[in-house]
């Protein structure tokens, strides 16, 4: 005691007092002081640590502290968890009480393939309000359990703890990360937790950086066509001029834009991406976190880039028309830039950065191409069926497309071994727009969409729908697949698009 009052009359934080005595106050106890103190709310500590303490969430004066408390210079205690919002760790996830429930969640979803993790508070009628967990699982939400809303609030409580947020506050948005070890590999977890009218509700997105390398490795896993796979890498090695991956939320355009990335060799060039959030760290490469709270935002980011002397940038989004300026001038300047924008398809892509403002001039003497893309579900080899009706359907819609004799194509079933949704892990289908001469004179006349497909089409462009049509052709999906991600461009009798 007279150690941490003469600490703290010297200047000390409190935090680092009480980091001093691992043996009587835990790790979690330490992180919430941390908080408070980085919040200004130091004085609502002590009520929340008494809250969390009850409820069981916090690690408190635990064996594994007072341990380590005792061990020599030196010594590491190998069964204590290291975790936070950066920190790597090589110890194996722990899985004992109180963390238990959420810890064998956490393993479920990574054995399980899920991307995402969703905790919600909510009401049935006139009942009392419970907690549930949902796994989204190939693009698809499944629920696993439902929970009473005091161990629901306990789990919600320690997600906080685990990615440094402010436990005490429940009333706005926060976001943070997690990086831990699970199932003999290294996972990071990005977190955003957020209040409702039931309670707050949060969202663990789950990334393998196994995973990742895996694919970088073996780009033939993220474009599986060799033709679509030449022409990209002959686009990211271009000297400069702007690439652009587009489609909705959760497309893999990120991963797109990796596997892009890792075809640059870093040693030999500087690579620097301005992103929101940082998806994965990779070697070689200068990664910013965008923090538009701090006055980091997009736009300021580039021009500092630009005073680094960079050869390739990545943009992870275009929000506004200063930083679609920006990414233009810097194309126009000699260097390489990759984007991301949220639209439909490739060629509406060029009408979104034709709407926010850009000239069409200086569109087409930058762009290089524009990647569409969509995430498909792959049918479950052990259960799927054969539909004849199916194929027919495939031949009203495309009848070009060339069908061997005795083809069969499969629809859905369900089974055990695909948790009875009929599928079983996800690939993606592209449409790419390679920029021609011909797309260049359009695009300069202020040329309307369907003129800009016919162009483009008579260079051979195909879009999603056609380029996903093969793999129903040869088993690998189902037609009711394809119409769930993407449309066919097609109208029906009565002026719908199918």
């Amino acid at each position: 005691l007279d150690k941490m009052i003469n600490d703290l009359k010297n200047g000390t934080r409190f935090s680092e007092c009480l980091e001093k005595f691992p043996a009587i106050f835990g790790r979690d106890i330490v992180q919430i002081t941390r908080g408070g103190e980085n919040n200004g709310r130091l004085d609502e500590v002590a009520k929340v640590i008494a809250e969390r303490l009850e409820e069981g969430v916090l690690s408190g004066p635990s064996e594994a502290a007072a341990a380590a408390a005792t061990l020599s210079p030196g010594e590491e205690d190998e069964g204590d968890i290291k975790v936070g919002p950066i920190e790597e760790s090589d110890e194996e996830f722990d899985s004992e009480k109180p963390k238990k429930l959420l810890n064998d969640l956490i393993t479920q979803a990574i054995e399980e393939n899920a991307s995402d993790i969703h905790f919600e508070a909510w009401m049935e009628g006139a009942g009392p309000v419970k907690g549930r967990v949902k796994f989204r699982i190939d693009g698809v939400l499944e629920e696993r359990t439902v929970l009473p809303i005091e161990t629901y609030q306990g789990m919600i409580g320690r997600i906080k703890i685990m990615s440094a947020l402010d436990v005490g506050q429940t009333r706005i948005p926060q976001d943070g990360r997690i990086l831990i070890r699970a199932c003999n590999e290294r996972v990071d977890m990005r977190v955003a937790i957020g209040p409702s009218i039931f309670g707050e509700g949060a969202c663990l997105r789950i990334l393998r950086h196994k995973t990742f390398e895996k694919v970088f490795s073996n780009p033939e896993l993220v474009f599986p066509e060799k033709e679509l796979r030449d022409k990209l890498f002959q686009a990211a090695k271009a000297p400069y001029g702007l690439f652009i991956a587009s489609g909705p939320t959760g497309s893999g355009k990120t991963t797109t834009i990796y596997s892009l990335l890792a075809q640059q060799n870093g040693k030999k060039c500087k690579i620097m991406t301005a992103e929101d959030p940082v998806e994965v760290t990779m070697p070689d490469i200068h990664q910013v976190q965008i923090k538009p709270a701090i006055g980091l935002d997009y736009a300021p980011t580039l021009r500092h880039f630009m005073r680094m002397d960079p050869d390739v940038i990545f943009c992870s989004e275009v929000r506004d028309v200063e930083t679609a300026v920006l990414l233009l001038k810097i194309a126009l300047t000699g260097h390489l830039v990759f984007t991301q924008l949220h639209a439909s398809d490739a060629v509406n892509t060029l009408g979104r950065l034709l709407d926010i403002g850009l000239e069409p001039y200086l569109l087409a003497d930058v762009l290089i191409g524009v990647v569409s893309q969509r995430l498909i579900r792959r049918l479950c080899p052990d259960c799927r069926k054969e539909a004849p009706e199916h194929l027919q359907r495939i031949k009203e819609l495309a009848p070009d497309t060339e069908i061997a004799e005795g083809t069969i194509v499969y629809e859905a079933v369900g089974c055990d071994k695909c948790a009875h949704t009929g599928y079983r892990g996800r690939r993606a289908v592209y449409e790419y727009l390679e920029m021609t001469q011909e797309l260049r004179q359009a695009l300069r006349s202020n040329a309307s969409r369907e003129e800009i497909e016919e162009v483009a089409s008579a260079s051979n462009f195909k879009r999603i729908f056609d380029n996903a049509l093969p793999l129903v052709i040869n088993g690998e999906t189902s037609l009711i697949e394809i119409f769930r991600v993407c449309t066919s461009g097609k109208k029906s009798n009565k002026g719908r698009v199918l």
